[in-house]
């Protein structure tokens, strides 16, 4: 009799094996793209970025009571997800005749991203979130 109780619960264990459905997280995809609204603080300086899906960027900087609004294009070259290029051209709102061009390493994990630029004073880091 223990032989077929023993029989009978690894078949039924298989058979569970089988039918159950899976509980992992694989339904989750990683967005590693740019798209969305990020936010950072530097410096004391707040910055919110919004990148849409045709290259069009608003950014606003908040610092000291003042805000600074920019509008502008943007394109990444590479895979996100390992770092690639991002271009960032952009005008301040009140001084469109005053262009800001950026280019920086941008590496995309899932609701980080992490901007790396750099200048003649060196290399600089800013950390984003995404804002759901």
């Amino acid at each position: 009799m223990k032989k077929y109780f023993k029989l009978l619960m690894v078949a039924l264990f298989a058979t569970l094996s089988l039918t159950l459905p899976s509980c992992g997280d694989d339904d989750d995809a990683t967005d590693n793209s740019l798209v969305g609204t990020w936010t950072a603080v530097d410096e004391g300086t707040v910055i919110t970025a919004t990148f849409n899906s045709n290259g069009t960027l608003a950014l606003n900087e908040v610092y000291d009571g003042y805000t600074d609004n920019y509008t502008g294009t943007w394109q990444a070259n590479g895979d996100l997800s390992k770092g690639a290029t991002v271009v960032v051209n952009m005008v301040d709102v009140e001084y469109p005749d005053e262009p800001l061009n950026l280019v920086a390493t941008v590496t995309v994990k899932g609701d980080v991203a992490i901007w790396t630029t750099i200048d003649e004073d060196g290399a600089t880091t800013t950390v984003f979130a995404r804002v759901k």
